[in-house]
């Protein structure tokens, strides 16, 4: 079974090679990809042009996730559902519709304390 950690770094790796390819196909500048040479009058290119348009826009949000990963976590803490609506840390710290959090909750399929 893979490690979770070289999973991690195998995807910080594949960043940097997601990076190279969206600036080479001047996605950064024209996400719509007119920043590449193409003859519009040849029916292949412009299929290859719409299906690249897709597959940057797809690898231009993997780019910016991976990130994400590598970020540290600040808190961890159960949530409550107060009596108000509100949800409140086991120290009562609440957190209302204006608060950035991010919730990891159990389903059947992972079994997390």
């Amino acid at each position: 079974m893979a490690d979770l950690q070289a999973a991690l770094s195998e995807a910080i790796e594949l960043n940097r090679s997601i990076s190279q390819f969206l600036k080479f196909s001047a996605y950064l500048n024209c996400n719509d990809l007119s920043g590449l040479d193409i003859d519009f009058s040849d029916g292949e290119q412009l299929l290859l042009l719409d299906e690249l348009r897709h597959i940057t826009d797809k690898l231009a949000d993997v780019q910016e996730y991976i990130p994400y990963l590598t970020r540290p976590i600040m808190k961890v803490s159960r949530l409550r559902k107060g009596t108000a609506g509100k949800y409140r840390t086991a120290k009562w710290h609440y957190y209302d519709c204006r608060s950035s959090i991010k919730a990891l909750e159990t389903d059947e399929y992972h079994n997390i304390p």
